[in-house]
């Protein structure tokens, strides 16, 4: 049941000395052993994982965002499968996918204003020496990872 479990989005912070990776697609799914953090980091995935025993609390903040977009930007949903297949099946996983992958260029327009929903979850861990935050802001609804993590 585990690998079913996970949510999409992008890495804010929460892991010490990468600010690489700030704004980069992520996906975050319950594993066996804890939880694996898949981040995609100049067209390569990376993962980073969290014991459950070292998981103090899973939560969610809900804010309202007002933004302009200013350059075209490209959305490509597949990204998120990818990241996803990684995380489960490691990089074999990663290259069927992108193998199977057809192209899918989207553009959004540019100078409209929009207000969006924007989720945050909130991973609380702790390490030998000190308690983090790992922060996403999260595109699907996460309430059923939070309600997982609650029942454990």
């Amino acid at each position: 049941m585990e690998n079913e479990i996970y949510v999409v989005g992008e890495y804010i912070s929460g892991l010490k000395k990468r600010p690489d990776l700030v704004n980069q697609p992520c996906v975050l799914v319950y594993k066996e052993n804890g939880l694996t953090l898949s981040v995609l980091v100049n067209e390569q995935a990376e993962s980073f994982d969290f014991s459950y025993d070292s998981i103090d609390n899973i939560s969610v903040n809900n804010r309202i965002v007002a933004a302009e977009r200013t350059v075209l930007e490209r959305n490509d949903p597949a990204t998120y499968d990818h990241l996803l297949a990684f995380a489960l099946v490691g990089i074999k996983g990663y290259s069927v996918t992108k193998t199977a992958e057809i192209s899918n260029i989207a553009f959004n327009p540019i100078g409209k204003i929009d207000y969006s929903k924007r989720i945050e979850l909130v991973v609380e861990y702790h390490t030998d020496t000190e308690n983090r935050r790992l922060l996403l802001v999260v595109h699907n609804d996460p309430t059923e990872f939070v309600e997982y993590f609650k029942n454990m």
